[in-house]
Order: C-alpha cells, then structure tokens, then sequence
C-alpha cells in the first residue's frame, strides 16, 4: 500500500473516486495505471488554480479590448493585446483537458460538461463578433452583453455541475 497526504474535501472525493481517506491520509493499492495517477493528485489542486486564473484572465482581456476596440485605442491593436488572449487561452483549454484526464472523466455521469463547453463556443463566437471591426456599436454591444452572459453561465455551470443551474 501507499500513503500519501490527501485533501479530506468531498469535491477531491468526487474527482477521484474509489479513493478511502482516513484523517490526514490516503490509502489505495499500488496498481499499473493507478499508480501514475496517484502521483499526479498532488498537482490537481494546482491545474484548477492556473485553469481558475487563465479564465479570469481571460475575461478580463475580453472587457478590456471590448472597451479598446470601439475607442479606437491604439492598446487595442499592440502586439501584446494580439499575442497574449492566444497564450492564456491556449493555457485555459490544456489546464481543462489535465482536470479531465486526472479526475478520471467518464462522458456518461457529466453532461453538465458538455453545456460548459457549449457555453464557451458561444462566449467565443460573440466574443468575436464584438472585437470585430466592421460592426456597428449596437451590434458590438449586444454581442459584448452576450458574450458576458455566456461567461456567467460558463462560471455558474463549473460551480454547480448542473447543465441549467438558474432553474
């Protein structure tokens, strides 16, 4: 058997299953592909942070180019504000596919997951529609609004787990 130092949360219990804790510590036996992933829970805590920060940092660069774009803000068109949405998204969805492999996802038992990733191709499809540049500023508007409200719902739907949590 192997002990290590296990969190006593029942949100670690439901990302790892089949998991038996005891005060302060974890014991489960030594198998071939169990062993792998027993090593990896220590960094579970740590992809849900950089995953939890990529997507605040993500929403804060879309409210700041949807208010650089329609100003004709020379920030809207650096390098940087080109470059960096790219970086941090790309951190945001392989931060989500670790959080898949190490909780062990089984398509059948979370479909709120799907309507999360619904969500983001909305959030993204009127995100691109407000930073586009051949929009009117009541188009931009709206598609900002919306892109907003798809956020929300994105957020609301990895806190609860429920595929319609407003109901």
């Amino acid at each position: 058997m192997i002990m290590r130092g296990c969190p006593r949360s029942e949100m670690d219990k439901r990302a790892h299953p089949g998991m038996i804790a005891s005060p302060g510590w974890c014991f489960a036996p030594i198998t071939h592909d169990m062993s792998a992933r027993l090593q990896s829970m220590d960094s579970y805590p740590i992809i849900k942070n950089i995953h939890i920060s990529c997507a605040g940092l993500s929403i804060v660069g879309f409210v700041l180019r949807s208010a650089w774009v329609p100003c004709g803000s020379p920030s809207a068109h650096h390098r940087l504000t080109r470059v960096v949405p790219h970086f941090i998204d790309a951190t945001l969805l392989l931060s989500a596919l670790g959080l898949l492999f190490l909780s062990a996802y089984r398509p059948s038992g979370s479909d709120w997951l799907i309507f999360k990733l619904m969500g983001v191709i909305l959030y993204i499809a009127f995100g691109i529609v407000a930073l586009r540049a051949d929009c009117t500023m009541g188009q931009r508007a709206i598609a900002v609004v919306a892109a907003l409200m798809g956020f929300t719902y994105i957020v609301v739907v990895a806190l609860t787990g429920q595929r319609w949590p407003f109901a």
